[in-house]
């Protein structure tokens, strides 16, 4: 476990899909395997497991993934701590993949004005 900016200093060409904590801590999870993680995740921290994925995103958690289908990165979060801000801002700013906010709970996805919180 390490922030979101030190795993991507050491591992500079994978892309980093995985969960976020609050207090900016990466989990990477493979292609497909973020349900897994997020259980594991739910398990070591005493969270309801139900459903993992949700109650991550419950507990301020950011899910990271690339999509191959629209060939973007897609960031979903209720609500972005700072340091989870802090620790977005670079993965957003050089990824080659466009941003796109998603909202699992809707179908569809929106394409918000993403430099509203990480230009500060």
């Amino acid at each position: 476990m390490a922030s979101l900016s030190t795993w991507m200093e050491e591992h500079p060409d994978w892309f980093p899909s995985g969960y976020l904590s609050p207090d900016g801590i990466f989990f990477y999870a493979d292609y497909l395997e973020h349900w897994f993680m997020a259980a594991e995740i739910c398990d070591w921290f005493g969270y309801d497991k139900y459903d993992p994925q949700e109650e991550l995103d419950n507990k301020g958690w950011v899910h990271i993934t690339r999509s191959t289908l629209c060939h973007c990165m897609i960031v979903d979060y209720n609500h972005l701590t700072d340091i989870q801000k802090i620790e977005l801002k670079p993965l957003i700013e050089n990824s080659p993949l466009p941003f796109m906010k998603s909202e699992r709970r809707h179908i569809g996805y929106d394409f918000p004005d993403v430099d509203i919180w990480y230009q500060d």
